[in-house]
């Protein structure tokens, strides 16, 4: 009888890894609608800290886990939302679909949905107007820092001033791929809080503009942004106002009942 072999020590340390990344998947997901910070998730899963932060660093950089800069705890990703969209069971791109086409039909325009992803904002989903020309920035699975964008201003509008503060600094360097420094990105938070809704003015492309409008879930914690985004001659103030009141009604009939954690 053939003798069997023992596993390498590069195979049991590779399925060991495995084990631990997942383990700490479950664990945050058990843990996601508070987040989880490092030293809880290493004593609960006896990994030693360091062991932890490794692994931690490594999911967020891949966009499987999220932490937030302020309060240092972790979420679960959008890559997560990822899989999810695949087996249909995301309910966010759910529910807003049909407000997202209902909102493109009635302007024209190209509308989105963006959600936090910790210090950036992703696409969930996008609806084509039906004018002829049409503001194609954002792809859905992409993601920008927040603050560029109209809904992903929005969203960076609607948190604390420190944490808002923290995530500029944090993206100073960032928005400098997008021609903006960190003070003028300021000045648009500013300008959207006092607006009560996200403007953004030539920022992604030179000639476009668009508005974006925070979904809030039941605890008043904003949890995705709806943005509409058009050439700039066709996105004058009386029709920013216009859509942003088409954007709100939208909102306002959808239920959000079921939708919990505002950060990721």
């Amino acid at each position: 009888m053939a003798k069997q072999s023992k596993p390498s020590l590069a195979n049991s340390s590779g399925t060991q890894s495995i084990h631990r990344v997942l383990s700490i998947l479950k664990k945050v997901a058990q843990y996601n609608e508070t987040g989880v910070r490092l030293s809880q998730l290493a004593q609960e899963l006896d990994l030693h800290v360091a062991t932890a932060h490794r692994m931690l660093s490594i999911l967020a950089k891949e966009g499987w886990l999220s932490m937030d800069p302020a309060s240092k705890t972790y979420r679960l990703g959008y890559e997560i939302f990822d899989l999810g969209t695949k087996a249909n069971q995301f309910k966010l791109k759910d529910l807003f679909h049909g407000a997202l086409e209902r909102i493109a039909d009635q302007t024209g325009d190209t509308t989105y949905l963006v959600a936090r992803s910790g210090n950036d904002a992703l696409c969930l989903d996008r609806v084509v107007g039906k004018f002829p020309v049409q503001v194609l920035t954002f792809e859905v699975g992409h993601q920008r820092p927040l603050g560029i964008g109209a809904g992903s201003l929005a969203f960076l509008s609607s948190l604390p001033a420190d944490q808002a503060e923290l995530i500029i600094k944090v993206n100073e360097e960032r928005y400098k791929i997008f021609n903006r420094s960190g003070e003028e990105v300021r000045s648009a938070v500013k300008q959207s809080r006092r607006l009560g809704y996200g403007l953004s003015v030539k920022t992604v492309t030179p000639d476009t503009i668009g508005v974006g409008v925070t979904v809030t879930n039941t605890n008043g914690e904003a949890v995705a942004a709806i943005s509409v985004a058009g050439i700039a001659k066709r996105m004058e103030p009386t029709k920013r106002d216009k859509i942003v009141k088409v954007i709100k009604a939208e909102i306002a009939k959808i239920d959000r009942s079921s939708l919990t954690g505002g950060k990721t």
